[in-house]
């Protein structure tokens, strides 16, 4: 038996169920951070709100719940795709409230490496918050 994710409290989820398994069997997209600030600014709502007004704070917050809805990186429908060259990954851009975004890279090792291939989004499962703006705020 697959142990899920409601199986355990919040606070005792062990380290053998990752990735998070949801009652539907299937795993989500999951989400990992270039640096400590761009975490903390999406894991928390003060950081967050130092960074941009509520609104703004709030709209990021929507966006990230998508992320972490969706299967793999082309249900995120809204978001534009970067075609890359020789020297630099392919990215993909989600725009929140007026002019904040996101910049995400797929977290799987043949990516991101200095041989790095060309990305099928249709396969990602895990992405790498890279950047977040907030536009004008």
């Amino acid at each position: 038996m697959v142990a899920t994710k409601l199986d355990f409290p919040l606070d005792r989820q062990p380290l053998g169920v990752r990735p998070v398994r949801y009652l539907n069997s299937e795993i989500r997209l999951l989400i990992s951070f270039q640096t400590e600030e761009i975490r903390d600014i999406c894991l928390k709502t003060e950081c967050a709100e130092q960074a941009a007004d509520h609104t703004v704070a709030r709209a990021l917050f929507s966006v990230l719940a998508d992320i972490r809805a969706a299967e793999t990186a082309v249900d995120l429908f809204l978001a534009s795709f970067s075609d890359g060259d020789d020297t630099e990954v392919q990215k993909m851009e989600l725009n929140f409230g007026k002019s904040g975004a996101l910049t995400l890279v797929s977290n799987h090792a043949l990516h991101n490496g200095p041989n790095f291939e060309t990305v099928d989004w249709s396969q990602v499962k895990r992405v790498r918050i890279v950047e977040v703006s907030f536009g004008d705020v």
